[in-house]
C-alpha cells in the first residue's frame, strides 16, 4: 500500500466517524457544530518495536499484532509506559489480535497515548473469569485514540470493546465498536466498561452488549467528575438488571453530558 493510499484511508476513516456523529446530533435542532479535538499525525512506519524514543514526534510505532502482544506483556511485566507515544504503523489496515490479553493490569496500568491511525483491531477475547477485558483493560491518564474493534471480547467484570476500566483522568475519544461485549457478571460497554474518571467523546457502537448488570451502549458504568459528549449507540443492550442505551449513572455529580444518542 502506497503512501498516498494509507493518508487517503486515515481520512476517510475519520470523516466517517464526524459525518456519523453529525447525522445524530442533527436530530436535535439546538445541537452544537461537532469539532474533534485529536491530534493528527504525520504517517509512522514500524522498525524494530521500541527502537523510538516514545514522543510525539518520535513515537513507538506498532508494526504487527506481535508487537501489539509484546506490549501487553511489557505492561503486565510492570512498564506503564507514562506519557509515552505509541502509534499503529501507517502501511496497516486490520490486525487480527484473537484471545488477546489486554493491556494494562489494576496492578500496572497503561498510562500513555495509543493512537490507532484508523486501524481495525479483531478481537476473540474470552476470559469468563477475569476481570479487565477488552483491547485495553485498566489505563490511567491515558489517551486512547483513532481506531475500532470488531469481533468478540467476553469477560466477569468491567469489560469494554475499547478497555474494561478507566481510573484517575484521561481520554477516548474518536473510536468506534462493531463487537458483541459480554460481562458475565458487573459492567459491560459498547465501548468502555467502567469509567472512574475522565472524558469519552466522538465514539459510536454498532455491535451488541450483555451483562447480568450493568450494560450500556457505550459505557457500562460511570462515576462523578467525567465527561462523555458526542457519542451514540445503535446496538443492541441487554442485562438481567440495569440496562441503558448509552450510560448507567452509579454517581452523577459533576458530570458533563451532552449530544448523546440512542
Amino acid at each position: 500500500m502506497n503512501k498516498v493510499n494509507v493518508k487517503i484511508r486515515h481520512v476517510i476513516f475519520s470523516l466517517l466517524l464526524i459525518v456519523s456523529l453529525i447525522a445524530f446530533i442533527g436530530m436535535s435542532q439546538n445541537a452544537p457544530r461537532l469539532e474533534p479535538d485529536f491530534i493528527r499525525r504525520e504517517p509512522y512506519y514500524a522498525t524494530a518495536f521500541l527502537s523510538e524514543s516514545g514522543t510525539s514526534t518520535n513515537p513507538y510505532v506498532i508494526g504487527s499484532s506481535d508487537d501489539m502482544h509484546e506490549l501487553s506483556r511489557r505492561v503486565a511485566a510492570g512498564e506503564r509506559f507514562t506519557n509515552k507515544v505509541f502509534v499503529l504503523g501507517a502501511d496497516i489496515s486490520e490486525l487480527n489480535l484473537g484471545n488477546f490479553k489486554p493491556i494494562g493490569t489494576s496492578s500496572y496500568p497503561f498510562e500513555g497515548t495509543f493512537d490507532g491511525s484508523g486501524v481495525n483491531f479483531v478481537l476473540s477475547i474470552s476470559n469468563t473469569s477475569s476481570d479487565y477485558q477488552g483491547l485495553f483493560g485498566y489505563v490511567r491518564n491515558a489517551t486512547l485514540e483513532n481506531f475500532s474493534v470488531s469481533g468478540t471480547i467476553s469477560g466477569r467484570s468491567y469489560v469494554g470493546s475499547i478497555v474494561g476500566f478507566m481510573a484517575t483522568g484521561g481520554t477516548i475519544r474518536n473510536v468506534y465498536s462493531t463487537a458483541t461485549v459480554t460481562a458475565s457478571s458487573n459492567y459491560a460497554g459498547g465501548i468502555l466498561g467502567y469509567l472512574e474518571r475522565g472524558t469519552v467523546t466522538n465514539t459510536y457502537f454498532r455491535g451488541e452488549v450483555l451483562a447480568n448488570y450493568y450494560a450500556a451502549g457505550i459505557v457500562g458504568g460511570a462515576y462523578n467528575s467525567n465527561t462523555i459528549t458526542n457519542s451514540y449507540s445503535a446496538g443492541k443492550v441487554s442485562a438481567n438488571s440495569t440496562a441503558a442505551g448509552v450510560v448507567n449513572e452509579m454517581d452523577n455529580r459533576y458530570n458533563t453530558r451532552s449530544n448523546l444518542y440512542y
